[in-house]
This record gives structure tokens, C-alpha cells and sequence, in this order.
């Protein structure tokens, strides 16, 4: 069961454009690059949980882009 943190909490929720950046520059340090996978994400499209797992599934532009898209 998951404790009932701020942090946890806020993993469920749906990010913004700022959220996905932050999560996403922790993977991606080409900052073009980042800007890039961020535009395709619509605000309120996704969760942390989401984007998380996504991003240590995926290990280069072109599978995070494919993986963001679907």
C-alpha cells in the first residue's frame, strides 16, 4: 500500500507542461532535446507514474518520442 505522502499523492496526478520537463530533464540533458519530447506531450495528458515508467523503459529520443506518441 502506498503511504500517504505529498509526494506519493502527486504521482497520480496529471502534469503540466512544467512537470513533464522536470521529470524529463532528470533523463535528458540535451536541452533541444527535451524541449522537443515536452511539446508532444499535451498538458494533462499524462501522470508521474506514467511518465516515470516511460522514461526508464525507453533510452533514446527517437523510442521516448514513439513510446509518448502511442
Amino acid at each position: 500500500m502506498i503511504a500517504s505522502t505529498a509526494e506519493a499523492k502527486a504521482d497520480f496526478r496529471y502534469l503540466s507542461a512544467n512537470g513533464v520537463r522536470t521529470i524529463m530533464a532528470k533523463f535528458v540533458k540535451n536541452a533541444d532535446l527535451l524541449e522537443s519530447l515536452v511539446a508532444l506531450v499535451a498538458d494533462e495528458t499524462i501522470t508521474g507514474f506514467q511518465l516515470k515508467d516511460l522514461m526508464r523503459a525507453n533510452y533514446n529520443f527517437d523510442q521516448i518520442k514513439a513510446a509518448v506518441e502511442e
